[in-house]
């Protein structure tokens, strides 16, 4: 009887596992509220609302099988973005909102990247 490939594979050349790099840009829409802590008295009601780029990259290691740990960017640029104070319109202009920190990631079936449930195993 012949070996077939299968007894050679390496079964941990597709597991996630060592160095992690995300990277994503993509579409937005953002709205949201502009607001003060703590809040002055009188304060009216504004808002800021557009469509921009979003983009992301994370960086990290595999510390257990599975398991991912690390820190990102995360930004949005809303190169017209509308400012409405009182539902009246005040301004457009460029926003950016950007955010850095840690992220946790796992993968339930380190080797596909899926849930086990769904896998084909």
């Amino acid at each position: 009887m012949p070996l077939t490939y299968e007894a050679y594979r390496d079964r941990t050349s597709h597991r996630h596992d060592g160095f992690y790099l995300n990277y994503a840009i993509g579409g937005d829409s953002t709205t949201g509220a502009v607001t003060a802590d703590p809040e002055p008295e009188g304060t009216p009601d504004s808002r800021v609302t557009g469509g921009g780029i979003a983009s992301q990259i994370l960086v990290g290691g595999t510390p257990a099988p599975g398991l991912v740990v690390g820190g990102g960017s995360y930004s949005v640029v809303l190169p017209r973005a509308v400012l409405k104070t009182d539902g009246t319109r005040v301004s457009h202009d460029v926003v950016t909102l950007s955010s850095l920190g840690p992220f946790v990631a796992y993968y339930v079936d380190p080797r596909r990247g899926s849930p086990s449930s769904s896998s084909m195993a």
